[in-house]
């Protein structure tokens, strides 16, 4: 089953709680995979103990000029691409990588087959195993353009474990509903102030018409604030855990641990957690 954990807007705890959840499954249940897919700043291993990573680049196929004598210049290669990907100002063309989106459209559109598939890098993935779970992170390359392609790329690696964990990019992109879009639940934190119901809303929103089971978690929750209680019974969204705020677990963070593994009332909760998701997936 994989499980994807997002939220509307960065700093509600999604990558806490996904390596949260990750490691409980691993301790409880056996080995899982956690992909760290915000590839523009991944961090799911400040949570975990440092281990040997393993790095290999990820590529994407885009169009090269590999035969560059046989080119008539007559931009119909540039005509065809929506994504202004080449450039021919009756000359050969010049190539964007970053912004191809591997269409092919320009290799069928020239006459002479003077365009042919080309490698291009993106970004790399690395590859952890960090007691009984495997972490595999995306990085995507600094000045790259498309999130999407290195998420893409990220997720073809093949695993063989029953639970797989997916801890998103925030907010509502492209780059949120590549990563979503693949999952069998989906997890939504948010924080019960008016920016998290805001974004809450918008990620709500965004998942709905990928019919995808989902809940909610609310994450530094006080007694005195529902804000998203009130927004979960409202439109009948399962809200499925509330997480306290309490000033224990910011300092159990602030150590760089997990509150799961050391607050044992937070550990029941991740086990009430799991329980709720596989009685809505199945």
């Amino acid at each position: 089953m994989k499980i994807a954990i997002a939220s509307g807007k960065g700093g509600t705890g999604k990558s806490s709680l996904s390596v949260s959840l990750a490691s409980f499954i691993s301790r409880t249940e056996g080995s899982v995979v956690l992909y760290d897919c915000d590839v523009e700043e991944p961090n799911c291993h400040l949570l975990l103990p440092e281990s040997l990573r393993e790095e290999s680049p990820m590529t994407v196929q885009v169009p090269g000029l590999t035969d560059p004598g046989s080119c008539t210049e007559c931009g119909k290669c540039a005509r065809v691409c929506r994504f202004n990907a080449l450039a021919a100002l009756k000359t050969k063309p010049l190539i964007f990588p970053e912004l191809c989106h591997s269409c092919g459209g320009c290799l069928l559109a020239c006459p002479e087959g003077s365009l042919s598939w080309v490698d291009y890098t993106t970004g790399k993935k690395r590859r952890s195993r960090i007691e009984g779970m495997n972490l595999i992170q995306g990085v995507m390359n600094v000045g790259e353009a498309q999130a999407t392609r290195v998420i893409r790329e990220l997720l073809k690696e093949p695993v063989k474990e029953e639970m797989v964990i997916l801890d998103a990019p925030p907010g509502t992109s492209c780059s949120f509903m590549e990563t979503v879009s693949s999952s069998d639940f989906i997890l939504l934190i948010t924080e019960p102030t008016p920016f998290g119901l805001h974004d809450l809303t918008l990620a709500v929103e965004a998942i709905l018409p990928l019919g995808i089971p989902y809940g909610i978690v609310e994450n530094k929750a006080e007694q005195d604030v529902d804000l998203i209680k009130e927004y979960c019974r409202e439109g009948a969204h399962p809200l499925l855990l509330s997480i306290p705020y309490k000033r224990e677990i910011a300092e159990t963070y602030s150590r760089g641990e997990i509150p799961f593994h050391t607050l044992p009332y937070l550990s029941e909760k991740m086990r009430e957690l799991l329980s709720e998701i596989r009685r809505l997936t199945a």
